[in-house]
């Protein structure tokens, strides 16, 4: 795994956890 890609990740994450909301965003569907 290269470190842009976990980067990336780890920012996707994070938006996931700070925009937790009843209806699904866009990043949501990605999972």
């Amino acid at each position: 795994m290269s470190i842009l890609l976990f980067i990336i990740i780890v920012i996707i994450v994070i938006v996931e956890l700070l925009t937790l909301s009843p209806t699904p965003t866009p990043l949501q569907n990605l999972f």
